[in-house]
């Protein structure tokens, strides 16, 4: 009779062990691509609010720039008249708005509250802080009231 040598082997506890290893990996990883999702999306709407901003914050430049009176009846209202009598009246909050006598167009996907200050011939954009942007102002100056002396 031959005898059979013995055969290297696992046994079931080592591979319960190996199984279990590859499980805690298996969950670090998941953890990690969903985190890594959440951060994409995340900045993606960041990216979209602050290219929002950047197009409103042009096309109120190009206005206030070109008006011959500005008011602030609110901090969330700011009226605006050019030298050829056009009126444009901007809403401010967590949308910026612009209305003219031809149409009206939104900037809705913002990130944080925004206010008017007017004073003079300049009109400041107040962007309050919150916990994804540290807030701040941006001042624009309207050409018209400055070459006639200002405070119209």
């Amino acid at each position: 009779m031959s005898r059979r040598g013995s055969l290297p082997a696992f046994m079931l506890v080592e591979l319960m062990f190996v199984l279990g290893l590859l499980a805690v990996a298996a969950l670090v990883a998941t953890q990690i691509f969903l985190f890594n999702m959440r951060t994409t999306t995340r900045l993606s709407q960041q990216h979209q609010a602050q290219a929002q901003f950047d197009q409103a914050a042009a096309q109120l430049g190009r206005d206030v720039w070109a008006a011959s009176s500005v008011a602030s009846p609110q901090p969330q209202v700011l009226k605006l008249r050019l030298a050829d009598g056009q009126e444009i009246t901007w809403h401010a909050g967590r949308v910026l708005e612009r209305a003219s006598e031809a149409r009206v167009r939104r900037w809705d996907a913002l990130s944080a509250e925004v206010a008017f200050e007017v004073r003079g011939p300049t009109v400041a954009i107040v962007v309050e802080p919150n916990h994804s942007d540290p807030g701040g102002r941006l001042v624009l100056i309207s050409q018209a009231m400055l070459l006639e002396g200002g405070n119209r």
